[in-house]
């Protein structure tokens, strides 16, 4: 059996220090604490989601035409 884990940090948004548990891959608990470690950061995962082209059409070309953009987006979203 997994040993539970906890880690002390604070919220991004809010600057409320959290102890964060965990065992194995799951979170198990989030709990208001007094004091958290100034630089260690609670916040959600984030995504650059850069795509500068697909199927031949370049989204850095100064001549694509709305139609090449409009369908490589529905491509995309396939």
């Amino acid at each position: 059996m997994m040993n539970e884990q906890q880690l002390s940090l604070r919220d991004y948004c809010t600057g409320q220090p959290l102890r964060l548990h965990w065992c194995g891959e799951k979170i198990t608990r989030l709990e208001m604490t007094g004091s958290s470690p100034e630089n260690l950061w609670l916040a959600p995962p984030l995504l650059d989601a850069q795509v500068n082209g697909y199927g031949g059409v370049s989204f850095q070309s100064d001549t694509i035409t709305e139609d090449e953009l409009l369908s490589t987006v529905g491509k995309l979203n396939q």
